[in-house]
């Protein structure tokens, strides 16, 4: 018996109810991989904790330094040292692959290697340097002392170029502020104690201890406020 063709009515229904699928599918494909990037984006950054938990078990030192004080930053230190691959970066220094690189962060190309990212995604807290101001509140840690709250103190997180890898947001804009939640208004870090986790700019923890700067997280969420020191 022979098939009757279909009908033009027939082809646009068939067309019609594609396109209805299409659009119901691809919202949940569109979240699916933003998720994914999230998750890619954690595990980046427990690698990175771990290379820096090795690094500090041989040189014997409770922390990575942002820099090494004569010629490396971190992410170049972990490369020279072979705590992993060397990191592929294009001119301006974005990491191109590699555990350091954010497959949400969509920037590439910069001015000058000092505005671009510096091999990483990812910061380092710029209190964790090797360097001990006691003149002020804002005292970085000693390198060799634990942490009191490892649990509740940031050490890697969702980056920003122009920053020479680390993160002080005494030091940045409010203007700023939203660029860092790279992940549909969320932000990945790593703590002391190794857990990763994701947050949005409420959920982050907020205590901190001027007289004990073991206790200071990161930063303060006010929502009045005027630049990132009085967050």
């Amino acid at each position: 018996m022979k098939r009757k063709p279909f009908t033009l009515i027939e082809l646009l229904v068939v067309i019609a109810i594609i396109a209805i699928l299409s659009g119901m599918l691809l919202p949940s494909l569109g979240k699916a991989k933003e998720k994914g990037k999230v998750i890619n984006c954690l595990n980046n950054l427990k690698q990175v904790y771990l290379a820096a938990s090795a690094y500090c078990l041989d040189s014997k030192t409770e922390r990575i330094h942002y820099t090494d004080g004569v010629k490396y930053m971190w992410p170049e230190l972990l490369s020279a040292m072979n705590y992993w691959s060397e990191i592929p970066v294009n001119t301006s220094g974005t990491p191109l692959s590699g555990v350091t690189r954010c497959d949400a962060e969509p920037r590439m190309d910069f001015a000058t290697w000092g505005k671009g990212f510096r091999r990483t995604h990812y910061n380092i807290n710029w209190y964790l340097g090797p360097f001990v101001d006691t003149s002020n509140k804002w005292a970085k840690w000693h390198p060799m002392r634990r942490m009191s709250s490892p649990s509740m103190t940031m050490y890697f997180i969702d980056g920003q170029p122009g920053t020479d890898t680390t993160e002080h947001p005494e030091w940045a804009s409010l203007k700023d502020f939203k660029t860092y939640f790279r992940h549909n208004g969320k932000i990945n870090n790593v703590y002391l104690d190794g857990h990763a986790v994701t947050h949005t700019d409420q959920t982050i923890p907020t205590q901190y201890v001027v007289s004990d700067p073991g206790d200071y997280y990161f930063w303060r969420k006010n929502p009045n406020a005027t630049s990132w020191k009085s967050l």
